[in-house]
Order: C-alpha cells, then structure tokens, then sequence
C-alpha cells in the first residue's frame, strides 16, 4: 500500500511539474521557413570605461527619490545623485546610513498621489538613456558583501514588463553564502523564470558577468563559464537552434524579452526584516569597471532590408527625393528626440499645427524604415476623433530618446552603405547628388535630422508624429 502511494505521489509531482513547465509555452505553426540565428560579429555600440570625473549624463540617468516599490515591501532607500560616484577610474554606487525626513513619493499615477515618508538609508542608482534590442551586454565590477543590500546588474524596459537580471544578490539563509549566490531571471509580460547559481565570494574581487541576448536564446555567463541558457523556441524536448520550417508545429517560450530595454546598474538597500542590522558597516560600495553593449553586425540582409524600404517609398511617394527616403531611414533609427526640445513648447506646437490644416495625403499610419521601430501617425487621426491630442502627444512624448555623438558616428558609417545601395538599384531620383551631398555635410557636422523636400510637402502635406512601435502597438493600435 505505501509502495502504491509513493507511486501516485511521485505520478502527482511530474504532472504538476510538467503543468508549471507548460505555462512556459504556447504551440504555434511556423507560416514560412525562417533563420533565427545569427553568428555574425559583434560591433561595440555603448561603453563607458567611467574614465572621468563626473557620470557621463548623456549616456546614464542617476534615480533620484523612490524608482519603485513605493510601498517598501522588499526595499526601502533614498536614492540621490550624490551616491552616484566617478573616481579613481571606477563607478562607485554608495549606499549610506543617514536619515532623510519627510520625503516626497509617488505611490500612484492614476490618479496621481503622493504621500511622505522618512528614510533611514540612501543609496545610489543608475539607467541608460537610450534603449537596446538584442546584443551582448557586459559588466566587469565588484559587488559588495553585507547583509542587508541587493546589488542588481540588469535591463528594463516597458510595455509590457520586459526585464532581464542579469544578477541579483541579496540575504541568503547562511550568512556564509553571502555574495556567493547569483540569481539570474528573465520577465515578460507578467511571466518569470529565475534561476540561482551558487559560486566563490563574488566581493573579494572584480568579475566579468556577461548576457548574450539573441532573438533564439538568451545566455548568462560570469568570467566566460556559461551558466543558463533560455531558449525561445522548442519542438518536443529539442530546443530549436537555428532554423525554423513552414508547415511545422513548434512551441513558443512565453518568457522571452523582445523589446527595448535600459541597462540599470544600482544597490537597493531591503527593507523589514531583510534590512540591514548591526552587523551591516556603512557605506556600502559597488564597484563598476566597465559597461559595454555590443550588437550584431549587420549582414547581406541589410541590403534586402533597404531595397524593400526604399521601394515601398517610391511606391506610396512616387515624388519621393533621398531627403524623404533618409528621413524615413534616420526617423526609423532615432525616432523623435530631434522633435522633442521640451514638452510644453512640442505640445503648443502640436495644438497649433492641429488647427492649421485640413488634411494630409499621407496614409494613416506608416511603419518606418528598415527595422520598423517606429511608426508615423497622420494627424488626421486625430482630426478625425480616432485618438485624441492628449493620447497621441503622450505617446509621442514618450517615444523620445537622447541621442549621443556615437550614435551618429555609428549613423553616418550606415548612411554610407545604404547609399551605395540605393545607388545601385538605378532609381530615377530628383536631385539625387545634391541630396547625398547635404546630408553628408550635416552628418560630418554631427547633425542628422533633415526636413522633407519641398516638392514631398507641396504633393502630400504631411502632418504626422512619430511613435515607438512598442508604444504604438500597446497605446494607439487599437483605435486605429
């Protein structure tokens, strides 16, 4: 009898486990044969080697108040600039014990409240400016050891939830596993899988963590020794590697990031019975050598990727110049941050523009580029009643990213190549070289916004604003 009941036991774990495990996947059919790897190299597109005296503001944002969890269930700390630290070569995030009274936070945007509370510790927190898809992110530092504290090296980025922790380590059970234990997890769109992976003391010396996050599988490595690998697509037990086929059933993983994302880098301080305690020595340090982001280097796919681009503008714009074909291009990749000097300035003229026409003969809604990351939306739209002034501009807004002088180096070295081959499709283009060459002279002065040619104006009108697809999709799609 005990023999049977062990068996239906051990009958009743495997089903559950395998239920918890199916939650991962969804079945799907693949619609055509499709690559999704990509080995080719890797091209460095942000670093910082924390080399100066100050953090470098057009790369990073230092927190200031409450970043999240304004209820302190798991944390509690004021976060200023001043615990943001560039010296001797090394960024250095300081967690201190000092009292700050009366503090202002946010607990809700909607509506919008805020509530006041004093603060036993502060502590120091930072995020990139721009947004990455897909690459090799990697950080060598150190973290510190006390208890009390959650040093965290990861990327965020909505909507929906898209995270990815690269690490975290926090209070363990044993003291003794203190900086030992790096938990590594992956959340999208309110789904999680975390991991952790025991290893030597992590404080007694920089390490080298590293994510390799591709569009089939995402790769967690420490000092080169691969720890995790999440992969996106599965067929039975088999992960799927490269190649996909028509016709074919494969499963699909639910918890697989695929939008932009920040890199953050911080020392959340826990709260409760987690916080720290008379053990715990002030300050508290993470050292940061390096933070790179590399990406894969485009390949032959570029060039199809321009051809479809550039013949679907000449189709819709028969009037098309280069001008509008790179406005189509560099809005693709920068989006609307040239649009964008300060809010009230962007949101009186979006009103009077509003006021000032009567129609445009651009299409409604228009995908961007080579990649698609943004999307244009005429503002018949909203003359129409379809979405409002105040949802579009939020999102509008929202979509604004800084850009900094590597960006456009990078910018001008793809420029280059995507006009030789637009040059070699043989298109009838007016003022072709007179185009080229003004947009050269901008991009060597490290410029890179243009306006449409005066001929796109006068034949279409357009009057539009520019949206991250993401933003798009999740704010705007649905009323269009």
């Amino acid at each position: 009898m005990k023999q049977i009941s062990l068996i239906l036991c051990l009958i009743f774990i495997q089903l559950l486990c395998f239920s918890q495990i199916n939650k991962r996947w969804e079945k799907i059919i693949v619609s055509e044969d499709k690559t999704i790897c990509n080995d080719s190299p890797w091209i460095l597109v942000f670093e910082d080697n924390f080399e100066g005296k100050t953090l470098e503001i057009n790369k990073w944002k230092a927190c200031i108040g409450v970043p999240r969890d304004p209820n302190f269930k798991y944390q509690k700390a004021w976060h200023k600039s001043e615990n943001v630290v560039v010296e001797d070569g090394l960024l250095k995030l300081v967690s201190k014990q000092e009292q700050n009274y009366n503090m202002p936070i946010v607990t809700n945007w909607d509506p919008y409240t805020v509530t006041y509370d004093d603060f036993e510790y502060t502590s120091g927190e930072i995020w990139t400016k721009p947004t990455f898809t897909f690459g090799k992110l990697e950080a060598r530092l150190k973290i510190p050891k006390e208890w009390g504290f959650c040093p965290a090296f990861w990327m965020f980025g909505n909507p929906p939830w898209n995270e990815i922790d690269v690490f975290e380590f926090y209070n363990e059970k044993k003291r003794s596993n203190l900086a030992k234990i790096q938990h590594i997890s992956i959340h999208y769109n309110g789904k999680s899988r975390s991991t952790s992976h025991k290893g030597n003391d992590f404080s007694t010396d920089f390490h080298l963590f590293t994510m390799i996050w591709d569009e089939n599988k995402i790769s967690f490595y420490v000092d080169g020794k691969l720890l995790r690998t999440d992969y996106k697509y599965k067929k039975g037990f088999k992960k799927i590697e490269c190649q996909l086929y028509a016709g074919k059933k494969y499963k699909k993983n639910k918890i697989f990031t695929t939008e932009p994302m920040h890199i953050i880098l911080n020392i959340a301080v826990l709260s409760d019975n987690r916080a720290p305690d008379n053990t715990t020595t002030f300050p508290t340090v993470m050292e940061v050598d390096y933070v790179r982001f590399y990406q894969r280097k485009e390949t032959d796919d570029l060039k199809n990727k321009v051809i479809h681009s550039v013949q679907t503008q000449i189709q819709t714009y028969p009037k098309s110049t280069l001008k509008d074909i790179y406005k189509n291009l560099f809005q693709d990749r920068f989006g609307t941050e040239h649009a964008i000097d300060d809010t009230t300035s962007a949101q009186l003229f979006l009103k009077n523009e509003l006021a000032s026409f009567e129609n445009s003969n651009c299409l409604e809604i228009e995908y961007l580029g080579i990649n698609n990351n943004y999307v244009r939306i005429n503002l018949s739209a909203v003359k129409q009643d379809k979405i409002s002034q105040e949802k579009l501009f939020k999102a509008f807004s929202n979509s604004a990213k800084r850009i900094n002088e590597n960006d456009i180096e990078t910018w001008q070295s793809d420029w280059g190549e995507i006009v030789k081959i637009i040059e070699q499709m043989n298109l009838d283009i007016t003022d072709f070289e007179n185009d080229k060459n003004e947009i050269d002279s901008l991009l060597k002065q490290g410029k890179y916004s243009v306006h449409h040619s005066s001929i796109f104006n006068k034949t279409y009108q357009p009057h539009y604003r520019i949206v991250e697809k993401n933003i798009f999709e999740q704010e705007l799609k649905p009323y269009l």
